[in-house]
């Protein structure tokens, strides 16, 4: 299936919209949505959380039991246990080489980053918000999380390949995503991360009883709705 659209190059899309089976949804609005986790996000990271709240490990990269051919196959990446309709994150900034319905895979996004030799795979999405073609920055949002393709339940499905001599080849995610979880969990823990600081209280004032650090915005919470 190819993308399709009937609207001007590079309109944005105000709600969520059909394109035959493909469901766009507005990133612009979705980013508004996540916003104080973006803002949570230290900068210039060479990869975060592909996901906007801290999600367990549910399969991990290598030879398993598929749960629904039931025959031992290669998992290509790593699965992350989220609900539907949490927002997805581009783990690095790049350009959209794929948005669109990819057979087991269900609805995907690809991203290719730096010199177009390394690519991050976000797949069994519910709805997506980018098109191909399409610049994203590190932490946008390029869709949400699903069941769509060869899926038991609600996850995303996420991949790293390298371009190498014989072609894409699919690497390990799990430092990738260990990281990324645990950089997210302490900037959430600790909010003034996210401005260079170490959130700690003036000595004077934090041992006045009741003494709290005054945030110039109201940290997001793992479990926001």
């Amino acid at each position: 299936m190819q993308w399709r659209h009937s609207g001007r190059p590079g309109q944005r899309w105000p709600r969520g919209v059909s394109l035959g089976s493909t469901t766009v949804v507005s990133r612009e609005a979705l980013n508004e949505k996540v916003r104080n986790l973006n803002v949570l996000r230290r900068g210039n990271e060479e990869y975060i959380f592909p996901l906007s709240i801290p999600a367990p490990i549910s399969s991990l990269f290598g030879w398993r039991m598929h749960p629904i051919h039931q025959s031992w196959r290669f998992h290509a990446g790593a699965d992350l246990a989220a609900p539907i309709g949490t927002p997805v994150l581009a783990t690095q900034a790049g350009r959209v080489a794929v948005s669109d319905f990819l057979g087991g895979y269900g609805l995907t996004v690809i991203l290719r980053h730096g010199d177009g030799n390394r690519e991050s795979r976000y797949a069994h999405l519910s709805q997506v918000a980018v098109q191909p073609g399409e610049w994203v920055e590190q932490g946008d949002v390029i869709g949400l999380v699903g069941s769509t393709g060869t899926s038991t339940g609600p996850h995303l499905h996420f991949e790293v390949r390298q371009l190498t001599n014989e072609g894409w080849v699919a690497m390990d995610p799990i430092e990738i995503l260990e990281y990324g979880i645990a950089n997210l969990v302490e900037v959430l823990d600790n909010p003034m991360l996210a401005l260079g600081r170490a959130g700690e209280t003036n000595p004077a004032d934090a041992a006045k009883p009741g003494s709290s650090v005054d945030y110039p915005f109201r940290p997001a919470q793992p479990n926001a709705s």
